[in-house]
């Protein structure tokens, strides 16, 4: 009998981070000069990130009894990246508030699986306190993307030119859950 481990294809993970850390590499060039095929390489990036967890979700159904946290992001991943092919059509703004309400949605998942996971664990152990804290990390990263994008009115401020680093934070962010994830996965087996 196979036994139950959350962390199958656990790697995927760690792939939609770098997907993540891509799609701020090319926020950064966006915010500079908008151009479809930017906005564009944007959106496919962030439905190949969704697929990932999508695909990392449906492998770990049935070990995983949270797993409707990395299917809620994913799909939204998903539908997101669809939204912003449409928006990549039309001009920057509508790109980047479709973007923003991306984020405020990544925030707001991640919030309530992390309210989740104090409510379930309490402070137990220090790695599940890590785990808390990265959550807690990725929170305030969607949510400063967020911020940034929908308060800097179609780049007339300066902050807009830093909103790449919150994709790249979040992906950094995904990547250390993912270790963290299979670490604790691998402390339980043994």
């Amino acid at each position: 009998m196979e036994s139950l481990n959350p962390t199958k294809n656990w790697w995927l993970l760690i792939i939609r981070g770098i997907i993540y850390m891509l799609i701020g590499i090319f926020l950064f060039q966006l915010v500079k000069m908008f151009t479809h095929s930017t906005a564009q390489l944007i959106a496919s990036l962030l439905i190949a990130a969704g697929v990932a967890g999508l695909i990392y979700t449906f492998a770990n159904v049935r070990a995983d009894r949270n797993y409707i946290w990395e299917l809620l992001r994913s799909v939204s991943d998903v539908a997101f990246g669809i939204a912003l092919v449409v928006a990549s059509q039309e001009d920057a703004d509508s790109f980047l508030s479709t973007f923003s309400f991306w984020a405020v949605m990544y925030a707001f998942i991640q919030a309530v699986q992390t309210m989740y996971s104090f409510m379930e664990s309490g402070v137990a152990s220090r790695s599940s306190l890590f785990s808390k804290v990265v959550y807690f990390l990725g929170v305030f990263m969607a949510g400063g993307l967020a911020y940034i994008l929908l308060m800097t009115h179609g780049g007339s401020d300066g902050l807009l030119n830093i909103s790449g680093v919150f994709p790249i934070a979040l992906g950094l962010i995904t990547i250390l859950l993912a270790v963290q994830q299979k670490r604790q996965a691998t402390l339980v087996q043994n």
